[in-house]
């Protein structure tokens, strides 16, 4: 019994390596005579290409559809890329133009502080004015009386040559 059924094992297993090794691979070519008549598949690689067909004539269905949607959003797209553009464009003005700001206010910010030294100069001149007068008159007064003494010393002198010729004359 031992011997009957190690028999029918080995010969299981031997007859199981023949299928295997003798077993068709697919997808294969059908050859005749060394010309390709076909192609040999299985019942599910045969239901698989059948569903893969049927697929295909859907999406060409759906391919019309689709390449108006196709167009919508490369419409959408661009009108939004336009946007973005439009957009950066407005951003470098307002930035120009904030730069422009930034340096119109930096020049009155300079024009200021001129004015403001120039005031202070002003104030500066104010102040010196008062002595500035004041020495100015002392210089007159005192050009007067030099004036007034040459006047004097001048008719002095003039009187004292009248006396003279005078005395001269008379003598």
């Amino acid at each position: 019994m031992k011997y009957f059924l190690t028999l029918i094992i080995s010969l299981v297993i031997s007859l199981s390596s023949i299928a295997q090794s003798t077993r068709i691979e697919y997808p294969s070519f059908y050859i005749v005579g060394g010309d390709t008549l076909g192609i040999i598949i299985s019942m599910e690689q045969a239901q698989a290409l059948d569903n893969d067909l049927e697929l295909y004539s859907l999406f060409e269905k759906m391919h019309i559809s689709c390449d108006s949607t196709i167009k919508r959003y490369v419409s959408v797209v661009n009108e939004y890329n336009n946007q973005v553009a439009i957009l950066e464009a407005k951003a470098k003005s307002l930035e120009t133009t904030n730069q422009a700001k930034d340096d119109q206010i930096g020049e009155l910010n300079y024009q200021i502080l001129n004015y403001a030294y120039e005031l202070e100069m002003a104030d500066e001149q104010l102040r010196l004015k008062g002595t500035i007068i004041s020495n100015l008159e002392k210089r007159i007064t005192g050009l007067k009386l030099q004036r007034a003494s040459y006047s004097i010393g001048t008719g002095l002198v003039g009187v004292g040559i009248g006396i003279l010729v005078g005395i001269l004359i008379a003598h």
